[in-house]
């Protein structure tokens, strides 16, 4: 019977500590950064929710604060976008 897969036709690529250190930060910069993103976006969310709590007894306050999550929305999206743009044109 004929083996399904030869393990001995490629070699494994060669691991070295800097590789892996280098993997490991790249990991831990992530899981920082998703950490950041999920923080932002509960802020996002209690300013909404603030907004509409007060929007019956302080209307300027209100518009401030749906303001504020309006320009940032856009911003972080404008940014995200010039960051997928620079990644793509990255050797």
């Amino acid at each position: 019977m004929k083996p399904s897969f030869d393990f001995e036709a490629h070699r494994p690529p060669v691991l070295t500590e800097a590789g892996l250190r280098a993997e490991a930060d790249r990991r831990r910069v992530r899981r920082q950064t998703l950490i950041l993103t999920l923080a932002a976006l509960a802020l996002q969310v209690i300013l909404v929710a603030l907004g509409v709590l007060l929007a019956p007894t302080q209307p300027l306050l209100a518009l401030v604060c749906l303001a504020y999550v309006c320009l940032s929305a856009v911003g972080g999206g404008l940014a995200a976008l010039l960051c997928q743009k620079e990644r793509r044109f990255a050797p």
